[in-house]
């Protein structure tokens, strides 16, 4: 007496034959053909290269600006102010 198969069971024996299948055929997926970008979607990719150019020069002026006002290297007299006229 054969026994009813469940849902998953099914569906486990189905992706089996199918492993086997697919590798003893040797077929590959088939790759999608390429499509035609818009014009929209063109301008977008444009933009975004803008910005991120935008953003990593705004980063490194930044740093520069950083970088350039360091404290410690600055020396302070206090007897600046005081001049002698001799």
């Amino acid at each position: 007496m054969k026994r009813k198969q469940g849902f998953f069971s099914a569906l486990r024996d189905e992706v089996v034959l199918w492993l086997l299948l697919g590798n003893v055929e040797g077929s590959k997926p088939k790759s999608k053909p390429k499509r035609e970008k818009t014009e929209e979607e063109k301008k977008f990719r444009r933009r975004a290269k803008y910005f991120l150019v935008t953003q990593l020069v705004a980063v490194l002026v930044f740093l520069s600006l950083l970088g350039g006002s360091d404290d410690a290297e600055l020396e302070l007299d206090e007897d600046d102010d005081s001049v002698d006229y001799d």
